[in-house]
């Protein structure tokens, strides 16, 4: 593979056949006239003419059979961007000088090309001249002489790019997988099993005892006394009357005879015996009490 310097110095020289006065060599190139000369360093070719006013971009194709873009351009001594001159005289008869170009034109184009324009005054005397320079110059040297005739002051410089860059192929870095790095053998994590709580139970909530109130007790009203009803002097008393207790008649108990076993006979129990004459006192002491009601 060549160098990119080598591929842009074979674009170059493809310029060569325009009817640049070729050189072998990057070295001071020179044309003109039996009027007018120029020369320039670090040079590989250049041409002259007669064109009536400074060179365009239009008489350049013509000139070289290329497109030129004007990057820079002076009139005087200083720097225009990429492009540097300073010239011992300007508009005069004679000049020389010194020329820079910057490392970032050489970054845009792959050809430069410096031109000079002169003023007239000379009808058949040429007053343009075109270098073009060896690729990636940075600085040369110029000069200009007018031999004879009229006119022809050193008007202008102006420095031109032209082609595409070629830059390096970008050549990628092999893609390196990292080494496969095992994972060291680890042992299943152990699974604690889960803790389960027992449930929480709250005791019932016994409730206190209540305590019963006491009933309100009603007031009592204060009892009226009664009179005792008045006796009537004219009314005798009458003594009480005792109730009469009722006598039992029951049989006589037979007789047994000697020497004879008696006979068993059912006798009520005195227990039963006194309820009944209880019963029957009741029932005497009921009856004579419904009387006294009655006769009253």
């Amino acid at each position: 593979m060549l160098p990119t310097r080598n591929f842009k110095l074979i674009a170059s020289t493809a310029l060569l056949t325009m009817a640049f006065a070729a050189s072998t060599q990057a070295t001071t190139i020179s044309c003109g006239d039996k009027y007018r000369s120029a020369s320039v360093s670090s040079a590989d070719a250049c041409t002259a003419q007669t064109l009536g006013s400074t060179a365009k971009a239009d008489d350049l194709k013509g000139i070289t059979g290329s497109n030129w873009t004007m990057v820079s351009g002076l009139s005087s001594n200083g720097t225009n961007g990429w492009f540097n001159v300073s010239s011992s005289s300007w508009n005069g008869s004679s000049a020389s000088g010194t020329w820079t170009i910057n490392d970032l034109f050489w970054d845009n184009f792959t050809s430069a090309l410096i031109t000079m324009h002169v003023g007239g005054g000379q009808k058949d005397a040429v007053d343009n001249f075109e270098w073009l320079i060896t690729p990636d110059s940075a600085s040369g040297t110029f000069s200009y002489l007018r031999s004879s005739g009229k006119g022809g002051g050193l008007s202008n410089i102006k420095l031109w790019g032209t082609g595409t860059v070629l830059k390096d192929p970008v050549v990628q870095p092999p893609v390196v997988q990292p080494p496969v790095v095992q994972p060291p053998a680890t042992q299943p994590p152990v699974v604690q099993p889960p803790v389960v709580e027992p449930p929480v139970t709250t005791p019932p909530v016994t409730p206190p005892p209540v305590t019963p109130e006491p009933p309100k007790e009603k007031p009592t009203e204060p009892k009226t006394p009664t009179e005792p009803p008045k006796e009537t002097p004219d009314t005798p008393k009458e003594p009480p009357k005792v109730p009469e207790i009722p006598t039992l008649d029951l049989p006589p108990l037979p007789e047994l005879p000697p020497e004879q076993p008696g006979k068993s006979v059912q006798v009520p129990e005195p227990a039963s015996l006194t309820l009944f004459a209880l019963g029957l006192l009741g029932l005497v002491l009921i009856r004579r009490k419904a009387a006294v009601k009655n006769a009253k």
